[in-house]
């Protein structure tokens, strides 16, 4: 077995092994062993081992980024066991010659972080603020390395996600987002400094640069920048300029990455062979610099291909070079448009699904080319760029960027095109926006343009309308009409009103408008009113007020109904004109707060007593019309007024407000007993009968007979999509979800939820049912309750196991998963048994079997109260597996699982498979002696890892 030297305890332990304390106990050790040949354990794996252990560092800390002028705020100094610490781990990266290809390639992500973060906080600690132009020399390499590094993070993480496809990697943190959103800053303070006057030489920290703390040391200096190494100013130079300029053309910004990749070339050629820099701390030679200037010279494609052929092979090519193509394109216009088109959704599809990893920013360009593009040539646009210029990251730099690429002098028109499109997106977007709009040269100038522009072209756009002179009575009676359509402004209504009616001109409005209805008795009375111009405009707004809340926009709609109401109460006698409007905003009101909920609205405190009022029985003048009535019951039904429901007399004519009432039951009964007691079986009467197939028209079970052996079809489905209050929701998701366990019949396939066993447990006649009725509409009700309830657990477990039992298995698991995910607020709590039932994890099991994901499956064996020893390695042993198997063997705590993984592994010959297993089951934390509470942590350790790579796996 081989031995972990940084892991005092595993067994066996040799006498020349060095453990990590002896490096802090006497530092001279630590120069010894990095002068081995081949030191063991290595330089970088001391380096992990040394920012691991140390307990003063916070991994959450955020990131400091070191712009000039900036000031550190007071940090709690850390112990002196942590400080001595990160000096070690300086030490030997300053061993190392600061080499960040061997760091990157050695150490994690946040190991990276760590060790640059400590080295600018004792840079730091000597200064207040940052001036570059003023800065020392360790300072100014602390800052440089770190940007340089940030910057490399952002391209080899993209490299990579190619590489992989796609795939997540270690670094995709809150860190590592911090830094790809900040790279600009990063590419602006290397470029700060690269414009510094240095000297011939300066000096970067060496490893003698990083005294070791030594136990009771008095007035030590470390680290004592003085001790550090000279090189030429010219190799310090080389390698910022290598690694901006690499940036800058993994960005496929050429221009600019050739004219720093030749500056590096004229600094490698000042210190090259140069015996000052034999320290050799630029890793790079004259070979990669010329391969990046040539590569940024080239053209894309041989010359002698059309701008056609070269798309197409860019296509074929994973989109190489296509940025070039297309802003070459938009000047000689070659590519056809609709090629352009297909080439922006190919690419937006192959993100969204992951098949294709790009740059953050690579779509929005080719949209931006695209639409400058268009509105050049005056094309239409499919889409509203303006919303995605906002959206995008580096929206304004990137339309600047196309529009130097399309602008061209000897096309005035398209100049004049481009002109009204920058006009119109400034008066398009907000404050902000328009200032880094106009903070770009070319945007001014088209500006400019425009406005010498409009003052020549107003007038005649103006005589493409009515003018004074104008005598077409049709046309101005047509613009009205118009104006009248648009207008929902009471005010202006009125006034357009009165002048058609002034001219005699006015139509019945239902012919103007045809979305204009009124239900039966208000379209009855409003006719019936003499005066010619009170009833168009009492039409006019009752009939916009109920086509804008059919459209959702309630508020304008009862800002109509309101004034209708005050117009029939200023003219009097006509009450009951004014009731029936009072209750359409009553209703326009109910509307409102359905589809806010559960946000409160305007009027919504005095809704329950309107509501009340209509469902009472009195002596009406008039009437209501039936969806007022029965949107007031389930008004009623979620704002939990079900004492009125349950003690309103039945109406047969309202089949809706019976149902209401029968819920409103079933849910007194579950808040009076808890859920220890049979409820009311009322909603299950009305209810189940509902899903009888149809006999008496001979459809057996080919269809329904939706009128006379179903009333109940069409106002069941109606109230569910109208159910808001959580006890509502979860009395009828239970009623569903009983009738489809009876139905199906099968144990092992139930779905469980709170209050099915408060139903009955039978039905007669189980084959007269359409259970695929029954499974969509408990579908479509769960659907509907998250919306409002995103996050319910018991929901996402239902719907879990809906798609268990409907044997959608990937779809099953992610909502199991989601439903852990909010039970242990992303995993920050341990998942107990009250989250994750076992019956949970037993069925994840079989859909992950069912998967072929067998190692998954055997791994959650042990999340069992009793681990199913007999499934896992039953599991494990399966021979077609579409899983990354031994990748999950880290997160395995118990010992019998890996001590048949070994025994498997080495039967059949997988040795490095094997060696894992033991290097896990060799962990002290696994040792069967420990307590219990070191178990359980190690358990709880594992378990979040392999749940959030599920989660990674099959949620996002």
């Amino acid at each position: 077995m081989d031995v972990d030297l940084l892991r005092p305890g595993t067994v066996p332990i040799s006498k020349d092994t060095i453990m990590w304390f002896e490096f802090l106990l006497d530092p001279n050790i630590l120069d010894s062993h990095l002068q081995k040949t081949k030191p063991d354990p290595s330089p970088t794996e001391l380096i992990s081992k040394f920012l691991t252990i140390s307990a003063d560092i916070s991994v959450g800390k955020d990131i400091l980024v070191l712009e000039p002028d900036s000031e550190l705020e007071d940090k709690t100094k850390p112990s002196r066991r942590s400080q001595g610490l990160k000096i070690l781990a300086l030490k030997i990266a300053a061993f190392l010659k600061w080499d960040l290809e061997t760091l990157e390639l050695k150490l994690p992500f946040s190991i990276q972080w760590m060790l640059l973060q400590d080295l600018l906080h004792l840079v730091h600690e000597e200064v207040e603020s940052t001036n570059l132009g003023k800065a020392p020399d360790h300072v100014l390499f602390a800052v440089s390395l770190y940007h340089r590094w940030a910057l490399r993070a952002v391209f080899n993480n993209a490299l990579h996600s190619k590489l992989r496809n796609g795939a997540g990697l270690e670094m995709q943190d809150d860190r590592f987002n911090r830094i790809e959103q900040e790279a600009d800053q990063s590419v602006r303070i290397l470029m700060d400094i690269n414009r510094l006057l240095l000297g011939p030489q300066m000096v970067v920290p060496s490893s003698q640069t990083f005294v070791p703390l030594v136990e009771d040391g008095q007035n030590e200096k470390t680290p004592n920048w003085t001790l550090g190494t000279n090189i030429p100013s010219a190799e310090f130079f080389t390698m910022v300029l290598m690694d901006l300029a690499t940036y800058l053309f993994y960005r496929e910004d050429y221009t600019l990455a050739l004219e720093y990749f030749e500056k590096s070339k004229r600094e490698f050629e000042k210190w090259n062979g140069n015996t000052a820099a034999l320290e050799g701390y630029c890793k790079t030679d004259m070979a990669t610099i010329e391969g990046y200037i040539t590569a940024c010279q080239a053209p894309v494609m041989s010359s002698g291909l059309s701008l056609t052929d070269r798309f197409m092979i860019s296509v074929n090519n994973h989109y190489e070079g296509i940025l070039a193509i297309l802003a070459e394109d938009n000047l000689k216009r070659e590519v056809p448009v609709s090629m352009r088109e297909s080439l922006e959704l190919d690419i937006a599809a192959a993100i969204s699904s992951g098949g294709f990893t790009a740059t953050r920013d690579l779509i929005f360009q080719i949209q931006s080319l695209n639409t400058v593009y268009k509105r050049a040539a005056d094309l239409p646009c499919l889409y509203d760029y303006c919303e995605k210029l906002v959206a995008a990251r580096r929206g304004v730099e990137i339309f600047a960027w196309a529009l130097k690429a399309t602008l061209t002098d000897s096309r005035p028109d398209e100049r004049e095109q481009l002109s009204l499109f920058v006009v119109e997106l400034l008066e398009n977007v907000d404050a902000g926006v328009q200032l880094e709009l106009i903070g770009h040269e070319i945007v001014r100038q088209l500006s400019r343009d425009q406005t010498v522009l409009q003052s020549n072209i107003k007038a005649p756009v103006t005589q493409l309308f009515v003018p004074p002179d104008f005598n077409n009575i049709q046309l101005k009676n047509g613009e009205l009409e118009n104006q009248l359509i648009n207008s929902n402004e009471p005010l202006h209504i009125k006034e357009i009103i009165i002048k058609l009616v002034e001219a005699n001109a006015i139509r019945p409005v239902w012919q103007i408008e045809n979305k204009w209805e009124l239900g039966t008795p208000l379209h009855a009375i409003v006719l019936s009113i003499p005066s010619e111009m009170m009833q168009h405009y009492l039409y006019v707004l009752l009939g916009k007020a109920k086509y804008l809340d059919s459209l959702g926009r309630f508020e304008v709609a009862r800002r109509l109904l309101v004034a209708a109401e005050s117009e029939v109460t200023h003219h009097g006698g006509m009450m009951k004109l004014a009731q029936l409007i009072a209750w359409e905003i009553l209703l326009v009101e109910c509307h409102h707060l359905h589809a806010e909920w559960p946000n409160k609205t305007p009027g919504c405190t005095t809704v329950v007593s309107r509501c009340q009022d209509i469902l009472q029985p009195s002596d009406m003048m008039v009437l209501p019309r039936v969806e007022v009535v029965e949107t007031a019951a389930v008004t009623l039904l979620n704002l939990g007024d079900w004492e009125t429901l349950v003690n309103q007399a039945s109406d047969k004519r309202l089949v809706l407000c019976d149902l209401s009432a029968s819920l409103a039951q079933a849910c007194q009964d579950i808040v009076k007993y808890k859920g220890n007691k049979k409820i009311s079986r009322g909603a299950w009467d009305l209810i189940v009968p509902v899903f009888v197939y149809g006999s008496s028209s001979g459809l057996g079970k080919r269809g329904l007979v939706h009128e006379a052996h179903q009333p109940l079809l069409q106002p069941v489905l109606r109230l569910c999509g109208q159910l808001r209050d959580w006890t509502v929701l979860s009395a009828a998701i239970s009623l569903l979800a009983r009738l489809h366990n009876i139905l199906r019949d099968e144990t092992t396939l139930e779905l469980v939820c709170e209050h099915t066993a408060l139903w009955p447990s039978v039905v007669s006649s189980t084959n007269s049912y359409n259970i695929q009725l029954v499974s969509e509409h408990l579908w479509q009700l769960v659907n509907s309750a998250l919306e409002y309830y995103p996050k319910n657990i018991s929901l996402h477990k239902l719907l879990g196991d809906y798609y268990y039992v409907g044997e959608h298995y990937s779809a099953a698991v992610k909502q199991y998963l989601l439903a852990a995910v909010i039970a242990t607020d992303s995993f920050s709590r341990p998942l107990t048994k009250a989250v994750m039932e076992d019956y949970v994890y037993k069925r994840m099991i079989k859909c992950l079997s069912q998967l072929h994901c067998h190692t998954q499956a055997g791994v959650l064996c042990q999340f069992l109260e009793e681990v199913d020893y007999n499934t896992a390695f039953k599991s494990f042993t399966e021979s077609v597996c579409h899983d990354c198997m031994d990748t999950y063997y880290d997160c395995i705590w118990d010992v019998n699982i890996l001590e048949y993984l070994i025994y498997l592994q080495n039967k059949k010959g997988n040795k490095d498979r094997a060696k894992k297993a033991i290097d896990m089951i060799g962990l002290l934390e696994l040792n069967a002696n420990n307590n219990e509470e070191i178990k359980r942590e190690a358990a709880n350790k594992r378990k979040i890892r392999f749940m959030q790579a599920l989660v990674r796996q099959y949620v996002l």
